[in-house]
This record gives structure tokens, sequence and C-alpha cells, in this order.
């Protein structure tokens, strides 16, 4: 395309945007480490990210509540729960060997604060 003028006028200008599930899934992923109904700013590390497909990823949560459980779960663009888990500690391992690679969103739950990570499997 060649263009003879400093800016779009007329048919060149227009709107873009996301649609659809991935404006929802983006939407989700913008929260990323920050805890819901709470100002303390509750966090987890999600790492290696990304992640070969097959490997391990850890969550490590900050300010962990010992009195409730972890709960993970691992959801995929269309917000369909790939995986789940629920464990009694700040510190889990998750296998990716059942999962396709792809862009997820995960979800960690620990008491009142939930937590939202993005994760990409290769």
């Amino acid at each position: 395309m060649t263009c003879n003028r400093p800016a779009p006028q007329g048919w060149e200008v227009f709107n873009w945007g996301v649609a659809g599930a991935a404006a929802r899934t983006m939407a989700a992923a913008k929260t990323t480490t920050v805890a819901e109904g709470n100002a303390k700013g509750v966090a987890a590390s999600v790492y290696p990210n990304p992640i070969a497909k097959g490997n391990t990823f850890s969550i490590r949560v900050d300010k962990y509540d010992a009195t409730q459980p972890v709960q993970i779960t691992v959801l995929d663009i269309n917000m369909k729960v790939v995986a789940a888990y629920k464990a009694s500690a700040g510190m889990l391992n998750i296998p990716t060997t059942n999962i396709a690679s792809g862009f997820y969103i995960v979800v960690i739950t620990n008491g009142r604060n939930t937590i939202t990570n993005k994760i990409v499997i290769q």
C-alpha cells in the first residue's frame, strides 16, 4: 500500500478490537496476580512460563492461608476447565502431560483470595 497523506482519512479509518472468547480471556488475564476482595496484594508466582509440554510448572502462593486449602483450576481460552487440583500447601507442582499446547488461565484460590495468572504451554 502506498500512502500519500500524513494521516488516514475516509475509508482508511477503522476501529479494531478483540471479540468473543478471546476478549473474555484477555479480560481475565489482565487481573494477573491481583487478589479479588483483598487490599493486601496477595499474589502467586507461576513458573517457568512458557513451559514445554510434558514438564511441570510450579505455583507459589504468597501469604498462604494454612487454614484453607489451595485450589488450582486451569482454564483454556474458552474458559473450559482442563485441569483442577487441590492441596494443603503454599507450593504446588502441576504436571502438563495431559494438557495440550496453548494459552491457559490459572485460577488460584486460597480462602477468600482468588488470583489469576496466565501460562503458555509449548
